[in-house]
């Protein structure tokens, strides 16, 4: 599920479920253009407006599609809706709960975990050939509380940055894996 503001969740899941790729194609009034083949339906994309009877592809038992031409890809329900229309995920979930028997925006019923922040500082050295080989400045590491660390867990071997809420409160870090001799000091 996702979260939007007003304490709305979009349950994506539920989406791709209930609406099919079919019924998004029919309410665009392009479900005509298809033929059915077995589990498939075949037709010119609606995406590129082609003429090509064979470039997308709908699978509906899986309920994914996929275009043969211009971007060569492909996706669910939601993708198709958002590529169509040029909307986002929270336009796109409006319109196929218009095409829904009941509304896919709820309230969450289960109790959300807290978010207990991170807010120990652990030890980061601001003096690594990672920096340095990305032009870096030492002053600039310290500011932005980045560095490697080398202690033990998750963050082993790996070049850590804190992270702030826009208070500027801690919340944690964020890491990224390293070659141990990119992580080794450079001055």
């Amino acid at each position: 599920m996702n979260h939007l503001p007003g304490s709305a969740w979009l349950n994506f899941r539920s989406l791709r479920k209930q609406i099919s790729i079919a019924a998004v194609l029919k309410d665009k009034g392009v479900l005509n253009n298809f033929r059915k083949q077995g589990d498939q339906l075949f037709g010119p994309c609606p995406i590129h407006h082609g003429h090509n009877p064979n470039a997308f592809v709908v699978s509906l038992s899986k309920n994914l599609y996929h275009c043969f031409t211009g971007y060569n890809s492909g996706g669910d329900v939601i993708d198709l809706v958002c590529r169509l229309d040029g909307k986002s995920f929270r336009q796109a979930d409006l319109y196929l709960s218009s095409l829904s028997s009941c509304s896919i925006v709820s309230r969450r019923s289960s109790p959300r975990k807290k978010f207990v922040p991170f807010t120990r500082r652990i030890p980061l050295d601001h003096t690594t050939r990672f920096f340095h080989s990305k032009g870096i400045l030492l002053k600039t590491a310290s500011r932005f509380e980045a560095g490697a660390y080398y202690g033990h867990g998750f963050l082993e071997s790996s070049i850590a940055v804190r992270i702030h809420d826009p208070a500027g409160n801690p919340l944690g870090y964020a890491a990224r894996r390293l070659k141990n001799s990119f992580i080794q000091k450079v001055w």
